[in-house]
């Protein structure tokens, strides 16, 4: 089974480093698979995942429809590591 947390709300908002609500609570090592937005607490658009790397290869190799139909322009990319710099 995987552990899949939708911190879609949380990013930025809950734990010390704005890592969330499993940052906060502490069990951050124990989420598999960590989804966001980068339109709440960013201000931008698009959305991530944080995963290991071979479900990161998974996901690359079944889902690139999907991933690279829906890049994101230059200037939401820079927008979205602006407030982590």
């Amino acid at each position: 089974a995987l552990l899949v947390l939708d911190e879609a709300h949380a990013t930025l908002v809950y734990g010390e480093g704005g890592g969330g609500v499993a940052e906060q609570a502490g069990v951050a090592d124990r989420v598999d698979v960590s989804v966001g937005t980068l339109s709440k607490a960013f201000g931008a658009h698009g959305g991530f995942v944080a995963c290991s790397s071979p479900l990161h290869q998974l996901l690359l190799s079944r889902g690139r429809a999907g991933i690279y139909s829906t890049a994101l322009p230059l200037p939401a990319v820079a927008a979205a590591g602006a407030p982590s710099d």
